[in-house]
């Protein structure tokens, strides 16, 4: 009855570890989920940005074809490329 009884003891041990782990498991779980929920929240914003910065282009690629019968000087500020002739 000796041996059975440390056993169970130590198959008692052996669970409450286990549990402990499965706790620490949990808790890593939470934390992962906050993170994701964070970067869902970046992942917005970022698509917002680029949503108005697809605005900003397209009214500059208006203005640019507005003025391509203008002189071309005009274009500086609206061309990355633009480099002016001596």
């Amino acid at each position: 009855m000796g041996r059975s009884h440390a056993v169970v003891e130590r198959s008692h041990a052996v669970v409450e570890r286990s549990h402990a782990v499965v706790e620490r498991s949990h808790a890593v779980v939470e934390r992962s989920h906050a993170v994701v929920e964070r970067s869902h929240a970046v992942v917005e914003r970022s698509h917002a940005v680029v949503g108005r910065s697809h605005a900003v282009v397209g009214r500059s690629h208006a203005v640019v074809k507005s003025r391509m019968g203008r002189d071309r000087t005009d274009l500086a500020p609206f061309c990355f490329f633009y480099q002016k002739q001596p």
